[in-house]
């Protein structure tokens, strides 16, 4: 009998599979790993120590967890710890504030009403505090399982393969790879422009539009792709800056999609962050009312750190309401965990100067900015 034919293989994936090559799961971190493990062997090496600093993971590389986010989780995974004198009274608060929100109190619960209406308001009144007071509906947030959900959720969505042209997306050189290998797995364009290194890495708008006229030729540029702080250049862009792009992505009717995961990790003298919603909210109307802009953040940077725990928002202006009928399907196979949930929660909500907690919670935030987990952003 003849061998039959085997359905899944190397040879019988896609192209658009074959070509995602995240390095975090790549090569880098395989053969550091093998070093690792020989140094701890015992074979001799002109070092003692490897650091995994590629991907940037914080807590792995000595950033200590947020006292307050961790005993908050800690009583509601057990709430038998209410009763422990131990736990200061802002945390038993915060906790018990979550707790009456899950189903049945329970973190056990896969919790939709949280994921969909509980959280999705307490980012938008962080949003709105963050923003000095720029009105956020918690009807335009999506709770997401990390920001990479929320970029290959996006960016998927936006690709239509019915069209005559493909759909190009605008990525920055550097990058962040996540970007590149969702684009290879949807099939669109990756279309490159430099940032600005004579300027600090800025963005630069003459380089953007360069890029866009050049990839109009053969294919569909829809959205610009940045990032504000910038990974891995550290670069936090001005307002100046920031209304350039906003101005450029008005002209040449691009949905502007800005990843600011690292909104909190500024530490550079002079450095200060501007939202890209804030800053087109504030050019006016003309703008405002006509920009489709999407950003995301996440816990996994910040005071938290908490990659592992795999939660971020995505935050939609100017978006028609029925494509998120579409994306709460999508998001429908893969609901986010509740424990990264309540990180994200309690993030958004820290300590105040009043608070029995605020004098550890800030401690730890100022030895974020100095330990070698940090990401130092000017």
């Amino acid at each position: 009998m003849a061998s039959p034919h085997r359905v899944l293989c190397l040879e019988t994936l896609s192209t658009s599979i074959t070509n995602i090559n995240v390095p975090i799961l790549g090569s880098v971190t395989q053969r550091a790993m093998d070093i690792k493990r020989e140094i701890e062997e015992g074979k001799q090496k002109p070092f003692k120590e490897i650091i995994f600093c590629h991907f940037g993971d914080l807590h792995a590389m000595g950033q200590k967890p947020c006292t307050f986010l961790r005993q908050v989780m800690a009583l509601c995974m057990y709430p038998a710890l209410l009763d422990n004198s131990e736990f200061p009274e802002d945390t038993k608060r915060k906790a018990r504030s979550i707790l009456q929100t899950l189903e049945n109190g329970s973190v056990g619960s896969y919790n939709e009403f949280y994921s969909w209406e509980t959280l999705p308001q307490r980012i938008a009144h962080f949003i709105q505090r963050r923003d000095g007071g720029i009105p956020c509906d918690p009807k335009n947030v999506v709770v997401s399982s990390g920001a990479t959900a929320a970029i290959v959720s996006v960016l998927t969505m936006v690709v239509n393969e019915d069209e005559p042209l493909r759909t190009g997306i605008m990525l920055s050189v550097p990058q962040y790879p996540v970007y590149v290998d969702t684009i290879m797995l949807s099939a669109a364009v990756k279309v490159e422009y430099n940032l600005d290194e004579e300027n600090g890495w800025s963005l630069n708008v003459d380089n953007i539009r360069q890029s866009l006229y050049k990839a109009r030729t053969h294919c569909n540029p829809k959205v610009l792709c940045v990032m504000n702080p910038g990974n891995p250049t550290g670069r936090v862009e001005s307002r100046e800056c920031i209304e350039d792009v906003i101005r450029l992505a008005a002209e040449e009717n691009l949905l502007l999609f800005v990843d600011e995961v690292c909104q909190e990790n500024i530490f550079g003298l002079g450095a200060t962050f501007h939202s890209f919603k804030k800053v087109l909210f504030e050019i006016g109307p003309r703008y405002s009312q006509q920009i489709q802009l999407v950003s995301v953040n996440s816990v996994s940077k910040g005071v938290s750190g908490e990659c592992g725990l795999r939660c971020g928002y995505i935050e939609f202006v100017n978006i028609d309401p029925a494509v998120f009928q579409k994306l709460f399907t999508l998001k429908s196979f893969a609901v986010p965990n509740v424990i990264g949930m309540l990180a994200m929660d309690i993030m958004m909500d820290p300590p105040q100067p009043a608070d029995p907690s605020y004098k550890t919670f800030m401690e730890v935030r100022i030895m974020t900015g100095h330990n070698k987990g940090a990401i130092l952003l000017y």
